[in-house]
């Protein structure tokens, strides 16, 4: 079997406990405003991979990785489901920590097939990072242009499953101050005491600079939304940590 894959990372250090190497998934159906990666949305495009050269990958730089392991991102791995299976399965096999940065958008309650995959596939997963794009579904489908109907029944079924959701930071641009006192505002970043928030320049309106939270920085607090300016609230933190380690 092979899988759609865009890119591979081999020191990626915010994805993750420790260094990761971080695989990046082709195909994802949101169409979040603020994407990093959108040359990562079409789906069955991308590099045409095995899990073995991965795993070969992974290991030529095997003892860089003692307190990380393998994060699985994109695009949205949980598209390539019967993939991704495979490649965890070997991964543990090898006694490799798994790690799965998802926004949760492919979960239906209702598909028994998919969920039975995904039984399956939870066996072989240390770590989950839910990704939580906005709480709201009205602002979430603005946003990402999908309901989130499915994602917020994602966080129970991972509760259930005891595996670990991150809390994080939602940016809403909507309602972003962007220039404040002919400055551009960045409270939101100043006030992060886990340095997971980034003032980037807007490539379309060079010279604005917009806040991009890390998840795997992000610790929760609520101190960005705190200091945020804006009304309502440009930043928000949602989500809940169930447990600190599958």
């Amino acid at each position: 079997m092979k899988g759609y894959i865009h890119s591979q990372e081999s020191f990626g250090t915010v994805d993750g406990p420790g260094l990761r190497y971080v695989v990046f998934f082709q195909g994802c159906p949101m169409r979040c405003q603020y994407c990093h990666n959108p040359d990562t949305w079409e789906v069955r495009k991308g590099n045409e991979v095995t899990v073995d050269e991965i795993l070969r990958n992974y290991n030529k730089n095997r003892s860089f990785y003692g307190k990380g392991g393998l994060t699985v991102t994109g695009g949205e791995p949980l598209l390539q489901i019967d993939f991704l299976l495979e490649l965890f399965k070997e991964a543990k096999a090898q006694e490799i920590h798994t790690c799965i940065d998802t926004s949760g958008i492919t979960y239906h309650p209702g598909r028994t097939d998919y969920i039975e995959k995904l039984d399956e596939l939870m066996k072989y997963t240390d770590l989950v990072m839910l990704d939580i794009k906005h709480i709201d579904p009205a602002k979430h489908k603005d946003l990402t242009a999908q309901d989130n109907k499915g994602i917020l029944a994602f966080t129970k079924y991972l509760e259930e499953k005891k595996k670990t959701q991150i809390a994080l930071a939602v940016y809403d641009p909507s309602t972003c101050v962007i220039i404040q006192d002919g400055v551009n505002c960045g409270a939101c970043s100043r006030s992060c005491p886990a340095g997971a928030i980034e003032m980037k320049e807007n490539p379309v309106v060079p010279g604005q600079f917009l806040p991009a939270v890390n998840s795997s920085l992000c610790i929760g607090c609520g101190a960005c939304e705190y200091a945020c300016p804006a009304m309502p609230k440009a930043i928000m933190v949602k989500g809940k940590t169930v447990q600190t380690r599958a």
